[in-house]
Formats: C-alpha cells, structure tokens, sequence
C-alpha cells in the first residue's frame, strides 16, 4: 500500500513534503497535495515529479479540463495494457518496465504490473540516480537483488 512516508522516501528529494495523496491512476502516476498547498503529479514512465497546480482550486479547474483528463486517464493505454497484462489486482498497476524516458516504447512487450508502492519507490530512485545527467547521456539498468 502506498503511504506519504513512501512517497517522501522516494521522491522527497524532488518535492516538499507529501500532505495527502489525491489520486492514483493505472499507470502508476499519484497526484499528492503537498505542504504548501501545491498539487504535484508523480509520473513513474518520465522518472518524474511535477508540480501541476499551485492549490487545491486550481487543480480542481485543471482537473476539469479535456486534456488533463485524458493525460490522467491514460484511456488507450490502459485498454492496451488490460488486453495483454490482463485486470489489475488491487494495489497494483501498469508499468513501463523501461521508463519512456530512458527509450522504453509504449508497447506491449514493455508493460507489465507492479505494486504501486515498488513502481513510486524504484522510479523516485531511478530519477534520483539520473537527474543530473545530461540529455541524451547513456545509461546502464542494472538489477540488483
């Protein structure tokens, strides 16, 4: 299960301080309220974290619009993923198992699921480890168990 102290321990060297967790989606992305009010959106397949709204009203009027909800929603994908990873159980999601970010295709052959709570954590370690790197830089995965 996905916590604030998970969050801040994955991705509290990117963001201020998670207050409250607002929404998860089936890909993994969590939008938290931070402490300060501001509305930020962890998105695991760009190894990000973004602020999105200064408060809560504006994320509200954000949340209204077409193309936010469609970004969110992940429509298209989420079928994609339904068809070839099969339904997710709870506290699970999709994944991109290479982050788009690191040249991972949306494609079948590249999504799997995981428990929310591993995919926040692994990504705010990837984007950590990578953050400083220039666009472009070649990078080496490599799987410790």
């Amino acid at each position: 299960m996905l916590t604030l102290a998970s969050v801040d321990a994955a991705w509290g060297w990117a963001m201020p301080h998670a207050r409250r967790i607002i929404a998860t989606n089936s890909f993994g992305n969590v939008l938290i309220e931070v402490g300060d009010g501001a509305v930020w959106r962890i998105i695991p397949e760009e190894l990000s974290c973004t602020r999105i709204a200064p408060d809560l009203a504006s994320f509200d009027a954000l949340n209204e619009e077409a193309d936010f909800r469609e970004d969110w929603e992940m429509t298209r994908l989420v079928e994609m993923a339904e068809k070839s990873c099969g339904v997710l159980q709870p506290d699970t999601v999709y994944h991109l198992v290479i982050p788009a970010v690191l040249g991972g295709q949306y494609t079948t052959d590249n999504i799997q699921r995981i428990s929310l709570s591993e995919l926040v954590s692994v990504s705010g370690d990837m984007a950590r480890q990578i953050d400083n790197l220039p666009d472009g830089a070649q990078v080496a995965i490599k799987v410790v168990e």
